[in-house]
């Protein structure tokens, strides 16, 4: 589920515990792990000869392997979303002489795929997937900068929290809506489970890449197995917590305009 989005063998509770605890997003296929690819990408190509002087000979690089990854994973309509809005921000920093607008390539990007199917428009995913990143680009750095934080790894942590309370300003009032709960300790487990799930990310590829390596690939197979097993401890135990889930709330469509409204209101103050 992590690594290609095969999910046929997911345990419903386990499924269910991730989603009340709000990093759903991890065990589905989303603009979070092409992101995590796209900077492993970004790190690799930099530093092999011939490629790492042409930033376009890097963008056609990476964006052909995130590509043919969106394929590997089966082309869901959400990998393929992040696909698109990862070519139009690839192209437009690579190819425009000065720095491109973030809200400029998630325009186009959001253009090009109703051109494609205008319902689009009402999927949850395609909604929840522009609004988080929208939500990330406009509210992480004013959230970032309410404190200072002096220590390196403290820093760390504040960034992380930053971004995800970005991402649910703009997602939470579609979740109400569609779901009708909300996940009260998101904060805690997105800290914990979304370094955690990079961590996996990478050594799965490293597992697919080295496996066929004498012991480094057992090895490598059972560091895997044990950190999914380890994350998916931490999340059934925040789960278990009390009030670790807002469940049953009313909401209709009125209502969630509203609550956007609130939410804009409050931003702008």
């Amino acid at each position: 589920a992590l690594l290609i989005g095969y999910t046929n063998d997911l345990d419903k509770d386990l499924v269910q515990a991730y989603s009340n605890t709000g990093v759903v997003h991890i065990i589905a296929i989303s603009g979070m792990h092409l992101g995590l690819i796209y900077l492993m990408l970004v790190w690799l190509f930099a530093r092999i000869p011939f490629v790492r002087n042409s930033k376009r000979t890097q963008a056609i690089l990476i964006l052909a392997c995130l590509w043919l990854f969106s394929l590997l994973t089966g082309g869901a309509a959400s990998v393929i979303r992040s696909a698109v809005m990862f070519t139009f921000i690839a192209l437009g920093k690579a190819f425009m002489e000065k720095q491109s607008s973030i809200f400029s390539s998630l325009a186009a990007s959001a253009f090009v795929m109703l051109c494609y199917d205008p319902y689009y428009l009402w999927d949850v995913g395609f909604q929840l997937s522009y609004l988080a990143v929208v939500g990330i680009v406009v509210f992480q750095r004013p959230l970032y900068n309410c404190f200072y934080v002096k220590n390196k790894w403290l820093d760390k942590v504040w960034q992380l929290m930053a971004v995800s309370t970005a991402a649910q300003l703009l997602t939470f009032p579609a979740c109400i809506y569609y779901f009708h709960q909300f996940p009260n300790l998101f904060l805690i487990t997105n800290i914990i489970a979304v370094p955690l799930s990079a961590i996996i990310l990478y050594a799965e590829i490293a597992l697919v890449a080295l496996s066929w390596v004498p012991f480094l690939g057992a090895w490598l197979g059972k560091l895997v197995a044990g950190l999914v097993w380890v994350m998916n401890k931490i999340i059934l135990r925040i789960n278990e917590l009390p009030f670790a889930v807002w469940d049953k709330i009313p909401a209709t469509a009125l209502t969630t305009w509203l609550l956007y409204a609130v939410v804009t209101g409050f931003s702008a103050w």
